[in-house]
């Protein structure tokens, strides 16, 4: 309970670096890149930062609480399940009252865990350990900890990877910990096949173009694990791209708005690619993508859409060509 003696203090950024972290909430701490993730109450984003204080991305919440006074508070960073597991509430609810499976890149994987049972007026906070869920809150002024079981104890798969190795087709791989009787994928939270343990792997053809979550987790008799989680962007075959990078030099810097601007308004060369100098991914190269890209590097912006931060194909449609 004392301070690390000098206290080590670190600045969130705030509203005058172009964002209004205001109500920093759901802190969790990942130990295996050193990395905090918190939410943003007001805005629906989830935000990754170093214990330096810096920004590295900001995602969307997927399923946020629809009504405005429902402040979602509760998160939990899982790096072994490669999932956040954050509070929300249903479109009629007046408090918190389930939490959801968010990949590292804010798709939804389809994991839920009702809180009803925890019979809480208010629920502030919540920390998950694979099944064991804990939520404070009170029931009129009295403040308690409850433990909710959010899944069997059974262990879940480890090295879960999926991989675009053919247009379309997406690849899975992961090690059962123990000797399952079958083992469920599932993509966006429906299952897509059911394969015997021992497998080890699948192979999904056919899957849509644009950003795809995976789940993968065992059976043994009525048990069966907490899902694992694992995300790619289907690019279908077609040309892949960083999302910003005018220059087509494989980064996203301050060159490439630089580049945006003389095309746009100094006769500047055309982009070899113009959805990846499309940085808003509205469909339309105009003065927003440079102003989008600088307020990223520069103000703590929104981070670009997919492709973004790793190379890949586009996942929405428009009328933008791409010569790489």
């Amino acid at each position: 309970g004392s301070f690390i003696q000098p206290p080590e203090v670190i600045d969130i950024p705030g509203a005058g670096v172009g964002v209004s972290l205001t109500y920093v909430t759901g802190m969790s701490y990942d130990a295996s890149d050193d990395t905090f993730w918190f939410l943003e109450r007001n805005t629906d984003t989830i935000w990754q930062m170093d214990t330096a204080g810096e920004l590295l991305q900001s995602i969307s919440n997927p399923l946020p609480p629809l009504q405005d006074f429902v402040f979602n508070l509760g998160m939990q960073a899982e790096p072994a399940r490669g999932t956040l597991t954050v509070t929300t509430a249903d479109e009629f609810d007046h408090k918190i009252t389930a939490t959801q499976g968010v990949s590292y890149t804010g798709q939804p994987t389809g994991e839920r865990v009702d809180l009803d049972d925890a019979r809480l007026s208010t629920i502030y906070g919540m920390v998950r350990d694979n099944e064991r869920l804990w939520v404070t809150g009170s029931v009129g002024s009295i403040g308690q900890i409850l433990e909710i079981k959010a899944g069997d104890s059974l262990a879940f798969p480890s090295n879960v990877t999926c991989v675009e190795d053919a247009p379309l087709t997406a690849t899975l791989s992961w090690i059962d910990p123990v000797a399952y009787d079958e083992v469920v994928i599932r993509r966006s939270g429906l299952i897509v096949a059911i394969v015997a343990g021992g497998v080890e792997t699948y192979v999904d053809t056919g899957v849509p173009v644009g950003s795809r979550t995976y789940t993968v987790s065992g059976r043994v008799g009525d048990e069966e694990s907490t899902p694992v989680a694992c995300s790619l962007t289907v690019a279908g075959g077609g040309p892949t791209f960083l999302r910003g990078d005018a220059t087509a030099d494989g980064a996203l810097d301050i060159s490439d708005a630089v580049f945006a601007l003389a095309y746009l308004f100094a006769m500047g060369p055309d982009p070899l690619c113009f959805d990846a100098a499309d940085a808003n991914d509205s469909g339309v190269f105009d003065i927003t993508d440079p102003i989008y890209t600088l307020s990223f590097l520069f103000t703590a912006g929104p981070q670009p859409p997919l492709p973004f931060p790793d190379l890949g194909g586009d996942p929405t449609g428009d009328s933008l060509g791409c010569d790489l």
